[in-house]
């Protein structure tokens, strides 16, 4: 038994950021473990600018709990910013990533942002 969707936006940064190049893959893992066959997995990658600017933020309430169930952070602004200097794979190879474990190749839905217009979500 397992997942037919699973959806994750605006958090693969910070799991990213907190989790290193090997809390990405292993997230990416679970969720290939955790969907039925033919399951579809659909993210929201931010570009890498926005990881930049993230670093700097001391994540807290639900990141902290975030970086808390990935990794064990003994100072979590110092992870950060370890971290953000030693990321290897970038949002746009997201789906090489993806791919070696084996999700199939990705299908774009849209970009961030695409469709807001129509949206009754404040912006």
């Amino acid at each position: 038994m397992g997942f037919l969707y699973f959806g994750r936006f605006s958090v693969l940064k910070w799991i990213h950021l907190n989790g290193g190049n090997a809390g990405l893959r292993r997230f990416f893992k679970h969720i290939y473990a955790a969907l039925v066959p033919h399951g579809a997995f659909v993210l929201e990658a931010q570009p890498h600018k926005l990881y930049v600017k993230a670093h700097k933020l001391h994540p807290v309430g639900a990141f902290t709990l975030l970086c808390l169930w990935w990794i064990e952070c003994a100072s979590l602004t110092q992870t950060l910013q370890e971290n953000v200097q030693s990321l290897q794979i970038q949002p746009e190879g997201f789906e090489g990533v993806l791919c070696s474990i084996g999700f199939k190749p990705a299908q774009r839905l849209g970009e961030p942002g695409e469709g807001r217009e129509c949206s009754n979500m404040p912006q």
